[in-house]
């Protein structure tokens, strides 16, 4: 799944943007000025998507603490992805999709409703012409459409308490009758957000061990990468990844296997940079990639070397599909030149609200021909070229 463009309007500081992202993503700007609410944002669909937006709502504080500066009585998203074709399926056309939500507040802090709610097929991007409609909610009438375009009334609104239609049409009705609602919710499973990965978390819970250890044990392929980085970052010295079971075949202990040391280096002894750089081998080589995997300062707490092979990695990854990151390091920004570059977004914020650019390849490239990534930044360049921008579109 590629997100070809996303329009947000009401959340948190996305008073209102319109962004149009590529595979591989870096968002910078100064401290507030809400690269992190991006990434909220993509955490916002994904859990109106999977039928988790009362819980995450909840877990917000309610709407009021989600709207834009708890003024705002609505959040409102329009997401446009496209699939490729499936292997085999080549000359098939890209299969378009728009999904618009429209969240509204009620009367209390926390309440809230769908008001709209749509989810339109398109076939070759000719969002002119040939299109298809999915699922719709408007005037608390909720319909949705199968693959032959005869209409289904579900009913009052209400009684699907505060979830998507698009989630109870994806969970209840048949894949055979209903195959594109059913493969686009499928989407978003892979969905993999942290917006708030910073030093001092516990990696050694945020580590998915069992999965870590599936992989690692079953997929030659992955075990190999997972140890020739390892070797990258911390040396020829290191062997392999260990795991202990009990009898019931859970995990009881795992560490790290040195070739030179008969002792097993116990996980609860490695340092939290070594953890960190652990789970991202795991997101970023995972045998099963993601269809969108969005981290926030995934250099935190790494060393800058280190941070410079995490690099390379969320290259690799994006390749397959798209990969968002926010960054404050010269370091990190200094370790894609003009071969990898990715798309760089500038956010900034002006009256309480979010502005976001995206830097044109073709200057950045002229620049990469002297100066890195990193120098660019830390000079104020990449900010001088996201101003120019608005000095010529007004």
């Amino acid at each position: 799944m590629k997100i070809l463009e996303l329009e947000i309007e009401g959340f948190h500081s996305l008073r209102k943007v319109v962004w149009q992202p590529g595979d591989l993503n870096i968002t910078i700007g100064r401290n507030g000025s809400g690269k992190s609410n991006l990434l909220r944002s993509l955490e916002l669909i994904s859990a109106c998507v999977q039928g988790k937006l009362a819980n995450y709502i909840s877990a917000a504080g309610g709407m009021k603490a989600l709207v834009w500066n708890g003024q705002s009585d609505k959040i409102s998203f329009r997401l446009k992805t496209s699939f490729e074709p499936a292997s085999g399926e080549e000359d098939a056309p890209k299969k378009i999709f728009v999904y618009n939500v429209v969240l509204v507040t009620s009367d209390n802090t926390s309440g809230y409703q769908i008001e709209k709610e749509t989810l339109i097929y398109f076939k070759n991007n000719d969002v002119e012409h040939v299109s298809s409609m999915l699922l719709q909610m408007e005037d608390s009438k909720a319909t949705i459409f199968n693959y032959k375009q005869e209409p289904l009334q579900l009913g009052k609104v209400e009684s699907f308490g505060q979830e998507s239609i698009l989630r109870f049409a994806a969970k209840s009705l048949t894949k055979e009758q209903f195959p594109l609602i059913f493969s686009y919710a499928e989407g978003f499973k892979q969905w993999h957000i942290y917006p708030s990965l910073q030093a001092g978390c516990s990696f050694s819970d945020t580590l998915n061990l069992a999965k870590l250890y599936i992989d690692y044990d079953v997929n030659e392929d992955f075990k190999e990468q997972v140890d020739a980085s390892m070797r990258a970052a911390f040396g020829n010295d290191f062997d392999y990844l260990e795991f202990v079971l009990d009898e019931q075949g859970s995990i009881k202990n795992w560490g790290v296997r040195r070739k030179t040391s008969p002792i097993l280096i116990d996980a609860s002894t490695l340092s939290d940079g070594t953890l960190r750089y652990l789970f991202f081998l795991l997101v970023f080589l995972a045998p099963i990639h993601s269809s969108l995997l969005a981290i926030d300062e995934p250099e935190t707490g790494l060393h800058p070397y280190i941070a410079g092979i995490v690099a390379e990695l969320a290259t690799h990854a994006a390749r397959h599909n798209p990969v968002f990151l926010t960054t404050h390091s010269p370091e990190f920004l200094s370790a894609f030149d003009k071969d990898s570059l990715p798309t760089i977004t500038f956010s900034r914020q002006v009256k309480g609200e979010t502005k976001l650019n995206v830097l044109d390849p073709a200057r950045l490239r002229y620049w990469l021909k002297e100066y890195s990534l990193g120098q660019l930044f830390m000079s104020g360049q990449l900010e001088n070229m996201a101003l120019d921008d608005d000095e010529e579109m007004e």
